[in-house]
């Protein structure tokens, strides 16, 4: 769906709404496709795995780039047990997302800056480091893990639970 004044003037204030779930569905079929060519023999499961892809509320407003990491990790996931994945833990992207939307209502301490470049690393492991960011040390081992797994249980709710109930 691309840019068009009568896109617009059809569809008023829904036109955005449409052109981004449009492209939600084109990233998550992009995903798709690559993720059959990496476990092909979990091709079938992965195919089946679309209504998992529908972005969690962490990620309605996210960019391409980490929608298509949540996809990622989400269809590795299928993947590694087509039997039935743990789809109940928020993906790395989402933790990414969440972990935003806590640094934009203040700044973030230190350990959670470390979690939270800790994140980003699981969510783009080619991706160059910006300025030593998530290079730092944690307070004491394991602060890190204590963290995503708060910032994890906290944000279950906003992942995929209708989305996992009707897959089951």
């Amino acid at each position: 769906m691309t840019d068009h004044p009568f896109v617009d003037e059809v569809f008023g204030s829904a036109a955005a709404t449409i052109r981004s779930t449009f492209r939600a569905m084109e990233i998550a079929e992009e995903e798709i496709s690559a993720a059959k060519k990496r476990h092909p023999l979990a091709a079938a499961a992965i195919h089946e795995a679309f209504r998992i892809l529908c972005p969690s509320d962490l990620l309605r407003e996210a960019s391409d780039r980490l929608y298509g990491a949540h996809c990622r990790e989400l269809l590795d996931r299928v993947a590694a047990n087509s039997q039935g994945p743990d789809l109940s833990r928020p993906t790395a992207a989402e933790l990414c997302a969440a972990l935003s939307q806590l640094s934009a209502a203040g700044p973030l301490s230190h350990d959670y800056v470390v979690a939270y470049g800790e994140v980003f690393r699981r969510a783009f492991p080619d991706a160059e480091p910006v300025n030593g960011f998530g290079d730092l040390p944690e307070s004491y081992p394991g602060r890190t893990d204590e963290i995503l797994a708060d910032v994890a249980r906290k944000t279950r709710r906003l992942c995929r639970r209708p989305a996992m109930e009707e897959s089951r």
